[in-house]
């Protein structure tokens, strides 16, 4: 099995909450990717996307193949916001946001994830 464990809840209907566990290899996180294309494929509206990577153990390090991979989910993303990760994976992602221009950021925890939503859409404040 490419990972451990892929999880998706939706958290008030608004964002989804994407759990990763184990190690990660690039092809893995392609079909993670394809996972998450498939779910919000049914949705039928975009979404704010947590992606936990708190208990990962390794991350793929290839910036141009995991920014090519991210191009077939982001269209159906709001935004994403990564947290629980390594000194490596927060520079990985700090380096797809920039080079895809989109709003992917990193943060430290869930509750700090909570704070960056709501400082980039106001409004969520209310529905969270």
């Amino acid at each position: 099995m490419y990972y451990n464990e892929l999880h998706i809840f939706q958290f008030r209907g608004l964002i989804l909450l994407v759990e990763y566990e184990g190690d990660l290899t690039l092809g893995d996180f392609e079909g993670v990717n394809q996972s998450l294309k498939a779910y919000l494929a049914t949705a039928g509206h975009p979404f704010h996307t947590f992606s936990d990577f708190s208990k990962v153990h390794n991350v793929p390090t290839n910036l141009p193949a995991l920014t090519k991979a991210l191009t077939e989910t982001l269209p159906q993303l709001s935004s994403i916001v990564v947290f629980g990760q390594s000194m490596v994976a927060r520079v990985l992602t700090d380096g797809i946001a920039r080079l895809l221009h989109k709003n992917i950021y990193s943060v430290k925890d869930f509750d700090s994830a909570l704070q960056k939503i709501v400082e980039l859409d106001p409004a969520m404040e209310k529905l969270l």
